[in-house]
């Protein structure tokens, strides 16, 4: 069996690579996983001193337990975001001074704006396209983003298009059940670019136009005050529901009795939300943006509604499509057959070892 050291964000820090690593490392089948935390703990008050000095720790720390012990492959799981290149950058450099270079760099997001800044500077594009090359293999969850990087420099030998996964466990195990009122879903950190805002304003626009439908929006984040106030002064707030960051069987069971999931997505790095393969394998219509990787597995009419803008009535148009729409449950069960077919956890992993073989070889 091969021996891989995973690095991965802290565990206890919610977000969709987090699940990932935790979905994947129950399946795997073929090696012995360890674990290397890094980013920040998720707990607030670091100061920039802080920061630094994690960046300069984390690399001392990676390069000693390579040198310990005997790994047959680094599996990194970066964002192409400027914090994450920096921080997996000086980890892939620590590796190769430590004379290790089978390194798997598993893109979990991409941001093309990054991508075109750092294309324009001539100094930059070198640079990053250095670092990538001395990795084995990159993944990247789109077309586009394999395109991206070669337009960098990267070598096109060195970079696959892969897809993310979900866990299909919880929802085999949980019996479904219907809630005692219709909701729209919303399960995503509650930051700007995810399109909370958007979806409480579209909501509230339609709530009396359909007085038996709720809200629910499940999450944390930077936003949530201000999704808070925009719910509240609304007057109705027995409607809009804030059950704050749900996992196991909380987030199985709102998966299970929603209507729609919605996450109207602009953010500029998004990758393939676990969320929205979740809530497909629960057989749910979907209404999303269509930013990152999104694009590659939603298409509007198909599996619900994808929006090119997000604005308020663009959100409003879209709700309106899937509640007035009599086949929602048919997209519901054609989406969960898409899930459970091409993004389960188990056949993902099986082709994540396969890609561990491929580095482990070279």
């Amino acid at each position: 069996m091969l021996s891989v050291l995973i690095v991965s964000p802290d565990p206890s820090v919610p977000g969709g690579v987090s699940v990932f690593i935790d979905s994947m490392k129950r399946h795997v089948t073929r090696s012995i996983v360890s674990s290397f935390t890094v980013g920040s703990s998720g707990r607030g008050g670091e100061s920039v001193s802080d920061v630094v000095w994690r960046l300069i720790a984390a690399p001392v720390a990676l390069m000693s337990r390579v040198r310990a012990q005997k790994f047959d492959l680094v599996h990194l799981n970066p964002s192409f975001d400027a914090k994450s290149l920096i921080r997996d950058g000086l980890l892939v450099l620590a590796l190769r001074a430590a004379g290790f270079k089978r390194i798997l760099f598993y893109l979990h997001g991409f941001d093309g704006d990054l991508q075109k800044k750092i294309c324009n500077h001539k100094l930059l594009r070198r640079l990053t396209a250095w670092m990538l090359n001395k990795t084995m293999l990159i993944t990247v969850l789109d077309e586009n983003f394999r395109e991206a990087l070669i337009g960098l420099g990267v070598d096109p030998a060195r970079i696959i298009v892969t897809r993310t996964m979900f866990d299909g466990a919880a929802l085999r195990a949980t019996e479904k059940a219907k809630s005692v009122r219709p909701f729209i879903l919303f399960m995503s950190r509650f930051d700007r670019e995810k399109g909370g805002r958007e979806l409480i304003e579209a909501f509230i626009y339609l709530a009396q136009a359909y007085p038996d439908t709720d809200l629910v929006l499940a999450g944390l984040g930077e936003d949530e005050e201000m999704m808070r106030g925009i719910a509240d002064a609304s007057g109705l707030g027995d409607r809009i529901r804030f059950p704050g960051y749900v996992g196991g069987g909380a987030k199985t069971k709102l998966l299970l009795e929603c209507e729609i999931f919605a996450l109207p997505t602009f953010y500029r790095s998004e990758a393939m939300p676990v969320a929205v393969l979740e809530a497909m394998g629960a057989g749910k219509p979907l209404l999303v943006g269509a930013a990152g990787a999104l694009r590659r597995i939603a298409r509007d009419g198909e599996n619900g509604v994808v929006l090119d803008a997000i604005t308020p009535q663009t959100v409003v148009d879209g709700l309106r499509r899937l509640l007035d729409n009599p086949a929602c449950a048919a997209i519901g069960q054609h989406n969960a057959e898409l899930a459970w077919r091409g993004y389960e956890a188990q056949a993902v992993t099986a082709e994540i070892e396969n890609l561990y073989q491929r580095v482990a070889a070279c």
